[in-house]
Order: C-alpha cells, then sequence, then structure tokens
C-alpha cells in the first residue's frame, strides 16, 4: 500500500519514519512484525525489509528505524537532509519468524 504522508525524522546515525497506517494492515500487524518498505524517490525497483513497531502513544501509527550501515541506507540519509514528509510503498505487515521461539527450549 502507498502511504503518502510519512514523516521522516533525520538522526545521525540514520532514519526514523513513522507512518499512519489502514486498517488492514493494523488488522494484519503482530508483534514483531516486518514489511518490505520501497521509497520511489531513492529507487523505484528496491525493496527493503525492517522491523515495525507500534508508536508508543498512537496506535494507529508505525515506525521503522533505518540505521545507514549500508549503500542504500546511506543514499537515503544523504537525501533526506532535513525533517520532511514523503510517500512511501509498503508490502506486509508480515509475522516474524521469531515470534514463537521462546515457546522452544532448543533454539539454534
Amino acid at each position: 500500500e502507498i502511504i503518502e504522508t510519512t514523516i521522516f525524522n533525520v538522526l545521525p546515525s540514520g532514519v526514523q519514519m513513522t507512518m499512519a497506517v489502514s486498517e488492514h494492515f493494523q488488522a494484519n500487524f503482530a508483534q514483531g512484525g516486518y514489511g518490505y518498505v520501497c521509497l520511489p524517490w531513492v529507487s523505484k525497483y528496491e525493496w527493503h525489509a525492517f522491523s515495525l513497531f507500534e508508536h508508543p502513544t498512537d496506535p494507529n501509527l508505525r515506525q521503522v528505524f533505518m540505521m545507514k550501515t549500508g549503500d542504500w541506507t546511506s543514499d537515503v540519509h544523504r537525501q533526506l537532509q532535513r525533517n520532511t514528509v514523503r510517500p512511501v510503498w509498503i508490502s506486509g505487515p508480515f509475522v516474524s519468524l521469531y515470534n514463537n521461539a521462546l515457546d522452544y527450549d532448543n533454539n539454534i
């Protein structure tokens, strides 16, 4: 789904994204979930997986924290010289494979 008004907060080590998501997205969100993010103003064809976090004060918002560690995330950080609002495509949410890891005595 496209989110037209994603808030980008530029941090020294990366970027914080805050976005209002649809009711469908909220209904399918599981704690520890992740989603694929596409920033069309960086690359129309690249999707990157990020953990999704519920906003601490507003259950209608989700957050993504991107640390500038690779080429793509560093490019995002370079293009966002200040806090701004830009569109984002997001696919998901998907349940994390590790959601039920605590149910087992042995994890590899």
